[in-house]
């Protein structure tokens, strides 16, 4: 969201809109912007549900509403949308709702309840939904019971790749001790239970077992790169598989587009997906795919022509998919090429376009 955040801001600034964001203070995201010429406001918010906070953050809010007279809000992700759609509807401001992933569907028992009860209690608030993969339209329909006719699909766009430099790659291998042979797997993910790592390392594990019992693979190395809650626990799991000397952890890396270039293979096994910015990234850079069928990534990858897709929870269809590539390099080959031609959809003009149309639609519904 935040990778995606910076290239709506930034392309709308350079098409002449006046935009202001308002988040947490030390949100590298709101620092970012503001090096970017964005003026930015301090908005207490944490990640969790906290009525008290969450009310004192809409009354914030509301006042910077009642001074600046904005012509309309924008809000992205659910937690930001509680406190920004109320303080929107107290001024009669149109407020757009970028929804980026499957709330609902992370949550469980008590919170999916209050979470489908806060939305649909504020959907009367919500001039114009955005959703980033028809998949996600239809679950916010059947879920929230929002009419279809409120929400706008708008893909997620991102810029042009700059393939790095051989020297880079070099040095990249390099700091990675990766010899010139190994072929290497990339994963770029927030380490949480919907983006499926864990069904990766079991993939991995497969692998690596069937090449020890006589089918043979060229040595290869997956590279699991971001952060997140269950990144010590997927290390443990890694630990028990004896996945030590084939998998590594990157944590955070700023360098996604160079280790792009570095990737054979790119793997992603959701389990609930919006839509990936980072499967965008791996189309547009012409690398080709692995990833299981969930959400919107069946609206990204073309099975058999952009990449392969496989079951959600399936770790040897997932193996078996990366072995094809990892051992068929003009499949390989071929998928790269679709995968390039299918990214040129996903680009920021046309993004920035169709937010434009539904920003310019939600303020002439409340003229």
């Amino acid at each position: 969201m935040r990778q995606h955040l910076l290239t709506l801001v930034t392309g709308l600034v350079a098409q002449g809109v006046a935009v202001e964001a308002a988040g947490p203070a030390g949100e590298p995201l709101l620092e970012e912007l503001a090096g970017w010429g964005c003026k930015v406001h301090d908005l207490p918010l944490s990640a969790s549900l906290r009525p008290v906070e969450d009310l004192r953050a809409a009354a914030r809010l509301s006042l910077l509403l009642r001074r600046r007279r904005f012509d309309l809000v924008h809000v992205h992700g659910f937690k930001a949308s509680l406190p920004g759609r109320v303080a929107a509807a107290l001024f009669g401001t149109p407020v757009v709702y970028t929804v980026h992933n499957f709330v609902l569907e992370a949550a469980g028992g008590f919170r999916r309840r209050l979470y489908l009860w806060c939305e649909r209690a504020l959907a009367p608030l919500t001039t114009r939904y955005i959703a980033v993969s028809e998949a996600l339209r239809r679950d916010l329909d059947a879920r929230a019971r929002i009419a279809p006719g409120r929400i706008s699909v708008v893909y997620n766009g991102v810029p042009p790749h700059s393939p790095a430099p051989p020297g880079a790659l070099a040095a990249l291998r390099q700091e990675l001790g990766l010899s010139d042979e190994v072929r290497v797997i990339l994963c770029v993910a927030r380490l949480v239970p919907e983006k499926g790592v864990d069904v990766l390392l079991r993939a991995v594990a497969a692998l690596r077992e069937a090449s020890r019992v006589g089918d043979p693979l060229p040595p290869f190395r997956l590279l699991v790169a971001g952060e997140g809650p269950r990144g010590e626990t997927l290390r443990m799991l890694a630990g028990q598989l004896g996945l030590e000397d084939q998998v590594a952890f990157l944590g955070h890396r700023p360098d996604v587009p160079a280790l792009l270039d570095l990737a054979d293979v790119v793997a992603l096994p959701s389990r609930a997906e919006g839509l990936s910015l980072f499967l965008v990234e791996a189309l547009v850079a012409g690398r080709p795919v692995v990833a299981a069928r969930a959400g919107g990534i069946a609206e990204v990858v073309e099975d058999g022509k952009s990449g392969l897709l496989v079951p959600v929870e399936d770790p040897l269809a997932l193996a078996a998919a990366v072995r094809r590539l990892l051992t068929d390099r003009s499949l390989a080959t071929r998928l790269g090429e679709g995968a390039r031609e299918r990214g040129s959809r996903f680009s920021v003009d046309n993004m920035l376009r169709q937010t434009l149309a539904v920003y310019e639609a939600s303020v002439r519904r409340t003229q």
